[in-house]
């Protein structure tokens, strides 16, 4: 099978390359047969071989990285689609084959029709993986530990016995089981998928004439402070309330409308007696993407939800909750953004977490985006604009 490569972006954008039976070496020197001049790659930087009827490409042991549909690898097998990206470069792989086919008139369904079959097709693809990995946590899950041996007090007399006490104590929602506590979990997650679907299928099917995207201030990575006027930034409170205990970020599989798929996780617990009301915490997760241009980090214009979190009001407050906000990118944004002249990429995120509309505590991955010069916030359900 004949491959080719079309050149998205980079010093040779908008060319196409012939892959043929015999090995093909791309990097920095002239003498590679796919040479690029960009600094950031190796002189020889990887190589693309046939193996059958697949086509391989292979990192040749530099330090740069090798990047294939935005994940790093060593060695990967390629197939129609998918996406290569060597120092500022991004290879489209098209099979000659499956791209006549493509283009074939008569082939193509109605663009809002193939947006609706895609978008059923992908969330039941998302739902069975989703339901098929949490019942196999939870078939695996360990017994319990037997109880430890509790000391019986002396029988009381039997006044004691009989008598009611004036003042019960209060008590608090009993915790949840490790399974039940997976499957909680699972609805959030799954909602949040529903929910992206739905708020990009309802922007598919009845775009707006003009979009207004959020007014963000982009700070470079090496200039000063930039003065603003927007309100103080909050300190942390005296005593406070909440702490946060973990933050893990997830990367679900890319789909048709996805390009990049992220969750996050954030896991509080109380250290107040008695611990805030439920309804009293709010947590804000804002994402943040980086121009590989000219270095500026800024609010990502992706699709995130939801724009502040708070525990379910059947929560136990006397043990640890997990939240979880998402990030999605709409499939061709980043091209998009390309074509504007900003090559945008994930950088990381940071959470805030309030109670009665104090800070109790903050966290971000990486630690730099806790830096004040950064705006924070997004708007729930934010359309990026297409």
């Amino acid at each position: 099978m004949m491959f080719r490569l079309v050149i998205l972006s980079g010093p040779l954008q908008g060319q196409q390359i012939s892959v043929g039976p015999q090995p093909m070496t791309l990097g920095r020197d002239p003498a590679c047969e796919l040479a690029i001049p960009d600094a950031e790659l190796a002189s020889r930087h990887a190589l693309l071989e046939q193996r059958g009827e697949a086509l391989v490409v292979r990192d040749l042991g530099t330090m740069n990285r090798l990047l294939v549909n935005r994940h790093e690898v060593r060695e990967a097998r390629l197939k129609h689609g998918d996406l290569v990206e060597i120092g500022r470069s991004r290879l489209l792989v098209q099979a000659l084959v499956q791209a006549e086919l493509d283009r074939a008139p008569g082939t193509s369904a109605r663009p809002g029709r193939r947006v609706a079959w895609a978008l059923v097709l992908t969330l039941g693809l998302l739902l069975a993986l989703w339901a098929g990995l949490k019942l196999r946590n939870a078939a695996r899950a360990t017994r319990p530990p037997a109880a430890e041996p509790v000391h019986q007090p002396p029988p009381l007399p039997a006044a004691a016995e009989t008598a009611a006490p004036s003042n019960p104590p209060a008590t608090n929602p009993p915790a949840m089981s490790p399974v039940a506590e997976d499957v909680r979990r699972m609805r959030v997650e799954l909602n949040l998928i529903r929910e992206a679907l739905r708020q990009l299928a309802a922007y598919t099917q009845a775009p707006p004439t003009s979009v207004t995207t959020q007014s963000l201030r982009i700070v470079p990575s090496e200039s000063p402070p930039v003065p603003t006027n927007q309100p103080p930034r909050a300190t942390p409170a005296a005593q406070p309330s909440l702490r946060l205990i973990a933050l893990e970020q997830q990367r679900l599989p890319d789909r048709p409308e996805f390009d990049e798929m992220r969750l996050v996780h954030i896991t509080l617990a109380p250290t107040a007696d008695p611990p805030p009301a439920a309804d009293a915490i709010r947590v804000r997760v804002t994402f943040y993407d980086r121009d590989d241009n000219t270095g500026a980090i800024a609010p990502t214009s992706a699709l995130t939800l939801p724009a502040e979190l708070v525990p379910p009001s059947d929560w136990n407050r006397r043990e640890p909750i997990t939240l979880t906000a998402s990030c999605c990118v709409p499939h061709g944004l980043r091209d998009r953004e390309a074509q504007a002249g900003r090559i945008m990429r994930f950088l990381g995120y940071r959470v805030q977490v309030y109670a009665q509309d104090r800070l109790q505590a903050e966290d971000a991955r990486p630690p730099s985006l806790l830096s004040p010069e950064l705006p924070s916030g997004g708007k729930d359900g934010n359309i990026p604009g297409l």
